[in-house]
């Protein structure tokens, strides 16, 4: 899947932070790029696509937000009734180590932590999208690779 192709919507209640993601996906080719500040805006703006016949192919949400969070977002997407929606490819975004394990019992495809640069948001792209993946490749720098070790050691 070529970068500019891939319809994203960035959920996050921080202009900052929505604008610094924009930077990141326009770095990336990704200019099929919307942007909701809350759960609830966002999902709204899935469903009308829904409605239109058309869809996102990847929510990248913050947890923290007012009016519906990343969990409560995440777990209307993935209870919804209409299937392409249920299937959406869901990056949660969070500052606490213990969310993750959370989000991925709730049927997120990865987890960000904040703050994140672009190689982070790259190395998760690659990772949801996997063989279908036409964009730059990311890779673990040493640091990352370590802690991802010892993550995996400490986790089993």
């Amino acid at each position: 899947m070529k970068p500019e192709k891939i319809k994203i919507l960035f959920v996050d209640d921080s202009i900052t932070v929505r604008s610094r993601a924009r930077q990141f996906f326009k770095k990336l080719e990704m200019t099929n790029y919307h942007e909701a500040d809350n759960g609830k805006t966002a999902l709204s703006l899935i469903e009308n696509a829904a409605k239109d016949g058309d869809r996102f192919d990847l929510i990248v949400s913050d947890l923290n937000m007012e009016q519906m969070n990343g969990f409560e977002l995440l777990i209307a997407l993935r209870s919804h009734q209409d299937l392409r929606i249920q299937k959406t490819k869901f990056i949660i975004v969070t500052t606490k180590p213990e969310n993750v394990l959370i989000a991925i019992d709730l049927g997120a495809n990865q987890c960000l932590h904040k703050p994140f640069n672009e190689n982070d948001l790259g190395l998760r792209l690659n990772w949801v999208f996997g063989d279908q993946w036409e964009g730059e490749q990311f890779t673990l720098s040493q640091q990352q690779a370590t802690t991802a070790m010892l993550n995996a050691q400490f986790q089993s």
